[in-house]
Protein backbone atom coordinates (compact mmCIF):
# COMPACT_ATOMS: atom_id res chain seq x y z
CA UNK A 1 0.00 0.00 0.00
CA UNK A 2 2.70 2.65 0.87
CA UNK A 3 4.89 2.41 -2.46
CA UNK A 4 1.52 3.06 -4.44
CA UNK A 5 -0.58 4.53 -2.49
CA UNK A 6 1.02 6.17 0.78
CA UNK A 7 2.64 9.22 0.90
CA UNK A 8 5.33 9.83 3.02
CA UNK A 9 4.66 13.18 4.05
CA UNK A 10 1.47 13.09 5.30
CA UNK A 11 -0.97 10.77 6.46
CA UNK A 12 -2.99 10.79 3.48
CA UNK A 13 -3.36 7.84 0.63
CA UNK A 14 -3.23 9.04 -3.12
CA UNK A 15 -5.73 7.23 -5.79
CA UNK A 16 -4.66 7.76 -9.39
CA UNK A 17 -7.80 7.12 -11.35
CA UNK A 18 -5.75 6.91 -14.63
CA UNK A 19 -3.26 4.31 -13.47
CA UNK A 20 -6.45 2.13 -11.70
CA UNK A 21 -9.05 2.13 -14.33
CA UNK A 22 -8.93 0.44 -17.10
CA UNK A 23 -10.95 3.02 -19.00
CA UNK A 24 -13.65 5.55 -17.97
CA UNK A 25 -16.06 4.82 -20.52
CA UNK A 26 -18.32 2.14 -18.94
CA UNK A 27 -20.00 0.69 -16.26
CA UNK A 28 -18.01 -2.40 -15.38
CA UNK A 29 -15.01 -0.10 -15.43
CA UNK A 30 -16.48 2.15 -12.65
CA UNK A 31 -17.67 -0.72 -10.54
CA UNK A 32 -13.87 -2.41 -10.80
CA UNK A 33 -12.28 1.44 -9.92
CA UNK A 34 -14.92 1.83 -6.94
CA UNK A 35 -14.25 -1.56 -5.58
CA UNK A 36 -10.43 -0.83 -5.60
CA UNK A 37 -11.09 2.27 -3.41
CA UNK A 38 -13.38 0.73 -1.18
CA UNK A 39 -10.82 -1.57 -0.58
CA UNK A 40 -8.19 1.14 -0.09
CA UNK A 41 -10.51 2.91 2.18
CA UNK A 42 -11.05 -0.20 4.33
CA UNK A 43 -7.03 -0.17 4.69
CA UNK A 44 -6.88 2.83 6.25
CA UNK A 45 -10.11 4.33 7.42
CA UNK A 46 -8.60 7.50 9.42
CA UNK A 47 -6.88 8.26 6.64
CA UNK A 48 -8.07 10.34 3.95
CA UNK A 49 -7.56 9.59 -0.11
CA UNK A 50 -6.44 12.35 -2.82
CA UNK A 51 -8.89 11.03 -5.59
CA UNK A 52 -6.70 12.44 -8.69
CA UNK A 53 -8.75 12.46 -11.93
CA UNK A 54 -5.30 13.74 -13.79
CA UNK A 55 -5.27 13.41 -17.25
CA UNK A 56 -8.92 12.70 -17.90
CA UNK A 57 -10.76 14.76 -19.90
CA UNK A 58 -14.03 12.86 -20.15
CA UNK A 59 -16.13 10.04 -17.91
CA UNK A 60 -18.98 8.50 -19.17
CA UNK A 61 -22.17 8.80 -17.23
CA UNK A 62 -22.25 5.08 -16.40
CA UNK A 63 -18.69 5.07 -15.26
CA UNK A 64 -19.23 7.99 -12.86
CA UNK A 65 -22.76 6.49 -11.44
CA UNK A 66 -21.09 3.35 -10.28
CA UNK A 67 -17.69 4.72 -9.03
CA UNK A 68 -18.65 7.92 -7.35
CA UNK A 69 -22.70 8.03 -7.43
CA UNK A 70 -22.82 4.37 -5.75
CA UNK A 71 -20.00 5.31 -3.21
CA UNK A 72 -22.05 8.31 -2.19
CA UNK A 73 -24.69 6.30 -1.13
CA UNK A 74 -22.98 3.44 0.33
CA UNK A 75 -20.51 5.66 2.75
CA UNK A 76 -23.14 8.35 3.45
CA UNK A 77 -21.82 12.37 2.54
CA UNK A 78 -20.28 12.75 5.47
CA UNK A 79 -17.86 9.78 5.57
CA UNK A 80 -17.99 10.35 1.57
CA UNK A 81 -16.40 14.24 2.19
CA UNK A 82 -14.36 13.57 5.11
CA UNK A 83 -12.53 10.42 3.64
CA UNK A 84 -12.32 11.42 0.25
CA UNK A 85 -10.83 14.62 -1.43
CA UNK A 86 -11.40 14.52 -5.37
CA UNK A 87 -8.12 16.42 -7.12
CA UNK A 88 -7.50 17.53 -10.82
CA UNK A 89 -10.74 17.27 -12.04
CA UNK A 90 -11.76 18.87 -15.09
CA UNK A 91 -15.14 21.13 -15.30
CA UNK A 92 -16.70 18.32 -17.82
CA UNK A 93 -15.84 15.40 -15.52
CA UNK A 94 -16.69 17.36 -12.45
CA UNK A 95 -20.30 18.39 -13.65
CA UNK A 96 -20.95 14.41 -14.81
CA UNK A 97 -19.40 13.60 -11.36
CA UNK A 98 -21.80 15.51 -9.85
CA UNK A 99 -24.77 14.46 -11.97
CA UNK A 100 -24.33 10.53 -11.15
CA UNK A 101 -24.64 11.62 -7.54
CA UNK A 102 -27.13 13.56 -7.82
CA UNK A 103 -29.00 11.22 -9.61
CA UNK A 104 -28.38 8.50 -7.67
CA UNK A 105 -29.95 10.09 -4.25
CA UNK A 106 -32.63 10.62 -5.93
CA UNK A 107 -33.23 7.36 -7.25
CA UNK A 108 -32.01 5.50 -3.99
CA UNK A 109 -31.66 8.07 -1.11
CA UNK A 110 -33.76 7.66 1.82
CA UNK A 111 -36.38 10.07 0.74
CA UNK A 112 -36.03 8.99 -3.40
Amino acid sequence: MEGRHGDDTKDVLNFVVRREAASVGSRSAGKQVRLKLENLVSTCPDCPVNVDFGGISVVSSGFADEFLGKLFLRMGALRFMAALRLRTVSPEVRSVLDRAILERLQREGPDG
